[in-house]
């Protein structure tokens, strides 16, 4: 909800709710969802560090693929800490993560650094 708030909440909300309502409670929205969000980025960063190397493809990933996983496949597969299908969604998970601290970093600079007016568009930072 907060992030929502900061994204879409200034254009929807005070017209419905009322800016002496709105004000308040998005200020505190907006402190609520930045803290976080820090934990959040160096959480990503110390996941990308620590298990990046657990979670490269090896040829034992190939046969485990070919055989089906564990779904088709009979018995135990080679597979070494991880098998591919983790692998694989570790990679998703980590680009996900990556390509979420970055679009929160972008929203929280230029509205700090630079004290955006409501006809910057959040997204001119990516360009």
């Amino acid at each position: 909800m907060t992030g929502l708030n900061k994204t879409i909440g200034g254009h929807l909300v005070p017209s419905s709710v009322g800016p002496e309502k709105f004000t308040p409670w998005s200020s505190v929205a907006r402190q609520t969802h930045h803290a976080p969000s820090y934990v959040f980025c160096a959480s990503i960063l110390a996941v990308a560090i620590l298990w990046r190397r657990d979670n490269l493809f090896q040829t034992a990933d190939l046969t485990w693929l070919r055989a089906g996983g564990v779904f088709i496949g009979a018995g135990h597969l080679p597979a070494h800490r991880f098998n591919a299908g983790q692998k694989a969604l570790f990679w998703i998970v980590l680009a996900g993560g990556l390509v979420l601290a970055h679009t929160g970093c972008c929203l929280i600079g230029p509205a700090q650094s630079w004290r955006m007016t409501d006809s910057e568009s959040p997204a001119s930072c990516m360009a």
